[in-house]
């Protein structure tokens, strides 16, 4: 089976099957990390259509050695971002009706209920390597064999790190007032966030994406594409002002230390 990164060269080549076949791939898990923050899965389409509609767009220029499912990850993240910010303009006038559950979820359930709004966040900020471990394991559903060939290590390894990474969530979320254990967020990670993607959303999103960027096909993926490449190029500046910072204090530094050296 080709790698995500080989099925993009593909397209880069021209294959539009090698892009349909990376839709198919990744669709499902998307349209989920959307439907569990934005509880809309017609939004979640929008959302879904957006991380690819980019994607096409930023192929040519995407670096062979980056993990794609690291970056689809965060820019279906960054698109419930948008996608939100939308759907809130539209209702600032309005009153948000109340859920009304016929029964109030208990145990687990109730768990994981609290949990998945606020789950692709947590994942977001956990390091890359961890990150990727989680992404490979349970939203690709990747064995921990495959999951060490795809990172380069080797299964055991790979087996201790999404342990550790899992550790790590279950901090993060008890910081956020959610109990949950190591082991209940391993059995929800590994039977909740792999969903199936609604029928024919695959092929409508590969249609949207390949599309010409004046076709009505991608009308309502567009705005959030460009949302998501915005909100990447404000954190990469974010980023980069962070590092110049730092090299400034750092010099800085060394030049108070070479002063007093000189003064002495």
């Amino acid at each position: 089976m080709s790698s995500d990164i080989e099925l993009l060269e593909q397209h880069r080549r021209g294959c539009e099957s090698a892009f349909a076949d990376l839709v198919r791939r990744h669709v499902g898990w998307i349209h989920g990390v959307a439907r569990r923050r934005l509880r809309d899965s017609h939004i979640a389409d929008d959302v879904a259509q957006a991380v690819f509609v980019l994607l096409h767009r930023k192929s040519p220029r995407f670096a062979s050695d980056r993990s794609l499912v690291a970056w689809l990850h965060r820019s279906a993240w960054y698109a419930t971002e948008v996608a939100a910010r939308q759907e809130n303009r539209r209702r600032r006038h309005e009153t948000e009706a109340a859920v009304v559950r016929q029964q109030q979820p208990t145990g687990e359930d109730a768990q994981w209920q609290e949990l998945a709004p606020m789950l692709d966040d947590l994942i977001e900020r956990l390091s890359q390597a961890d990150r990727e471990a989680v992404l490979l394991r349970y939203y690709r559903q990747m064995s921990f064999a495959e999951v060490a060939d795809a990172t380069g290590t080797t299964a055991e390894a790979a087996r201790k790190r999404v342990d550790r990474a899992i550790e790590k969530l279950r901090r993060l979320a008890d910081s956020m007032n959610v109990a949950i254990t190591a082991a209940a967020l391993t059995i929800a990670l590994g039977t909740q966030v792999a969903t199936a993607a609604p029928a024919g959303l695959a092929a409508m999103t590969t249609a949207a994406a390949l599309a010409d960027s004046a076709s009505a096909v991608v009308a309502a993926s567009s705005p959030i594409a460009g949302g998501i490449a915005r909100l990447m190029a404000l954190a990469h500046a974010k980023v980069a002002a962070s590092i110049v910072a730092t090299v400034a204090v750092i010099t800085a530094g060394a030049s108070a230390v070479v002063l007093a050296a000189a003064a002495a």
